[in-house]
């Protein structure tokens, strides 16, 4: 009997990566007896499927499901699919479980879940909020909302899962470098599921979701603010990055100093609790260490950015200016080669 693996992909745990990779390599995948479930629009991840709970009547959500569900008993191949909308699904919408649950009767299931420290988490999604020019509000209010649609709570969020599924049927996986296999979350994910030999998978280089120099980052704030269509906010936000980030793409675990450490600490600690309960519960260990880097130290030494410096901004703007100059040259250029095929 196959089975089915769902990747609940919680933002900012290398979730782009690993389903780049999964898309990406039919072939190795089916050689170690996997199947990336074929995606009805085509693209490399099921969102579609797990947001169908919020958008489709659940006449239409349950024969989603219920076709993925013969699409899992006539495989011959272990099944894997993948959504970052699967987390605020199943908070957003608790009953949701239970519908799936309902819709893959008989289907072996098993969860992949990457949990990230709470401190860590929330202020890349700070980070990530600015960077779609999606106003985040003061980091306090931001943090609050947060908590409020997103599963901060990883010891209610496995259980709520676990309660319907049974605990065994979790693959709870730290999102920390130094707890990944090969320090690699595409690496870790492929050894969860078993797959022997992870060295035949191409692994695209390069973070697909980079952080902003601190200076572009404050300005995509300020397109955040703006009263514009978000198309324009885009727009002008893309050509900003594709100007000014030249050589900036980092690795995913690098530190984001958006948060002052008391307010790390203060995060932190609010599920301390929670979190040693998934340590010993899920992941059997007793010292109930869900994640091995040292706590936040408010005494670390930490300076709010100071904000686009006017020489800063000369030297931007500069260069925004070459960039236009540049492709007004390219235009120019191309009008006078069709003028001249003409």
């Amino acid at each position: 009997m196959s089975t089915l693996y769902i990747h609940i992909g919680i933002p900012k745990t290398g979730s782009t990566a690993i389903q780049q990779t999964l898309f990406e390599n039919p072939e190795p995948l089916l050689s170690e007896g996997f199947v990336y479930y074929p995606n009805e629009l085509g693209v490399d991840t099921h969102n579609p499927l797990a947001r169908s709970w919020f958008e489709n009547s659940a006449d239409s959500t349950f024969e989603k499901w219920r076709y993925l569900k013969r699409y899992c008993d006539n495989s011959k191949n272990h099944v894997i699919i993948s959504s970052e909308m699967f987390p605020k699904t199943f908070h957003n919408k608790p009953e949701s479980i239970d519908d799936i649950a309902t819709a893959l009767f008989g289907v072996n299931v098993y969860f992949v879940i990457y949990l990230r420290r709470q401190d860590s988490h929330i202020q890349s999604m700070y980070n990530q909020r600015v960077k779609k020019f999606k106003n985040p509000g003061t980091i306090p209010e931001f943090i609050e909302s947060f908590h409020q649609e997103f599963p901060c709570d990883y010891y209610a969020f496995v259980s709520s899962i676990a309660a319907r599924f049974g605990n065994e049927k979790l693959i709870i996986r730290p999102f920390e470098k130094e707890q990944l296999i090969g320090k690699d979350v595409r690496t870790d994910f492929l050894s969860a599921l078993g797959v022997s030999n992870p060295e035949q998978f191409a692994f695209k280089s390069g973070n697909p979701n980079p952080r902003l120099k601190a200076d572009t980052f404050a300005v995509f704030q300020e397109i955040g603010r703006m009263d514009i269509p978000w198309s324009r906010k885009l727009a002008a936000g893309n050509f900003f990055r594709t100007s000014l980030e030249t050589g900036s793409r980092t690795e995913s675990f690098q530190d984001h100093s958006t948060f002052p450490p008391p307010t790390r600490l203060e995060i932190f600690t609010r599920h301390a609790h929670s979190n040693a309960k998934v340590a010993r519960e899920f992941l059997g260990r007793e010292d109930g260490n869900l994640f091995y880097a040292p706590p936040p130290n408010p005494d670390t030494h930490w300076e709010p950015y100071p904000g686009l410096q006017p020489e800063t901004a000369i030297c931007m703007i500069t260069q925004l200016f070459l960039e236009v100059e540049k492709l007004q040259n390219l235009n120019n250029s191309s009008g006078k080669d069709s003028f001249q095929k003409a």
